[in-house]
């Protein structure tokens, strides 16, 4: 046996252990595919008083009602609104939020970790040249390559609000972040965060709709207030055109956006989508997910600024009911208004009784939250003035 018979052993071993790799991979996919389980990472809860953050994992098995907590050596951080995405028996999850109990210090997240569906346990990804900290972003996977877009990033005396994509292709040797080079004369995204986009199985392209966008407009007219300058070539940044539309449009109060876009994954560019028949309104923080070739689009928020500037949460629920509807009757267009509207209607008053118990036990928590603010106001009050007259 010579050297040649050696190199031949070697690259056996090496074909074996990339064959026992690939088949591990799939089995993890299929064990988490197959358990039809929800997955749960990390949010915030917020007292009325103080905020906590969560970094826990937990699974849901609808079938049998169970929810089960994981523990991993490793985990991410503390955090709420990250974004995560699932690819062959693995979850992703980039960026995300957190602030201090009393809400005086506010950071945001720029790593990316890997759980492992088969171990569920946690890995973080060391990569450079990724995407800015950030949160209120998305992510999604698309052929194969992990997508990371938009979100805002906020130091509680700056907020910008970013129009961004990056790749990261998760079947190459070597994981590596990349951004698509654009022009001015692109179409893309405007800056927004809390929107939603879908995967089309059958092309690979990505569907977004709606998101939010509240920042100043920039100092100097023509200057993005996007990641990235919006020159041309830049790399990372939106168009310097979308920039300018959302500094013309910018009124203080911020904007929901209506706008849908498509991404296509050949080449990774923007084209606007056209809206037809009974199109949302503009809202932020909706559901949206993929089902028969459709995109099912639910709930959501609406920020209507006031003297108290509070977040009027709108039911959104016809459009949902008319898919519903469009599904179930097998009809469209104006056989649709004519029959879906009252098929929809009743499937709306089936739960009413919940939105209405829903609207009481909110009314009551936020009484509740008050009357707890208003004696923990009146017990500092009295500290005050029993530390004052022990001075005297």
């Amino acid at each position: 046996m010579g050297k040649k018979d050696k190199k031949k052993q070697g690259l056996g071993a090496a074909k074996t252990a990339a064959k026992t790799a690939k088949k591990e991979q799939k089995a993890a996919a299929a064990a988490l595919k197959a358990s039809g389980e929800l997955l749960v990472f990390g949010g915030e809860h917020f007292d009325g008083a103080r905020t906590s953050f969560f970094s826990d994992t937990y699974t849901y098995a609808p079938a049998k009602g169970v929810w089960s907590l994981y523990t991993s050596p490793t985990r991410p951080p503390p955090r709420s609104a990250a974004a995560a995405a699932s690819y062959r028996g693995h979850l992703y999850l980039f960026g995300g939020e957190f602030a201090s109990p009393s809400g005086g210090q506010f950071h945001h997240f720029k790593d990316l970790w890997r759980l492992d569906g088969a171990t569920m346990s946690w890995e973080r990804l060391e990569l450079r040249g990724g995407p800015s900290p950030r949160s209120g972003h998305r992510l999604a996977v698309s052929k194969g390559r992990l997508l990371v877009f938009g979100g805002f990033y906020d130091t509680l005396r700056e907020t910008r609000y970013m129009n961004d994509l990056y790749v990261l292709d998760l079947n190459a040797d070597e994981l590596k972040w990349s951004s698509p080079t654009t022009t001015v004369t692109d179409v893309v995204p405007s800056p927004r965060s809390g929107f939603q986009w879908v995967v089309d199985d059958a092309d690979g392209s990505v569907v977004l709709y709606g998101g939010f966008c509240k920042a100043p407009p920039p100092k100097k007219s023509g200057r993005a207030h996007a990641v990235g300058k919006g020159k041309k070539g830049a790399k990372g940044g939106g168009s310097a055109a979308a920039s300018l539309a959302a500094e013309e449009a910018y009124d203080g109060r911020g904007t929901v956006m209506t706008d849908a876009f498509r991404l296509r994954p050949d080449n990774l560019t923007w084209a606007r989508v056209k809206k037809g028949g009974y199109a949302p309104s503009a809202r932020a923080g909706f559901g949206l997910l993929p089902h028969k070739r459709l995109a099912v689009l639910f709930g959501g928020v609406e920020d209507e600024e006031g003297a108290d500037e509070e977040l009027a949460f709108v039911e959104r629920t016809r459009p949902h009911w008319l898919g519903l509807a469009h599904e179930a009757l097998g009809e469209g267009g104006k056989a649709l208004r004519r029959a879906a509207f009252d098929w929809a209607r009743v499937r709306y008053e089936e739960v009413r009784p919940t939105l209405v118990e829903l609207e009481a036990l909110t009314a009551a928590a936020e009484a509740e939250a008050a009357e707890e603010a208003a004696v923990v106001k009146a017990e500092a009050a009295e500290g005050a003035a029993r530390k004052a007259r022990s001075r005297r």
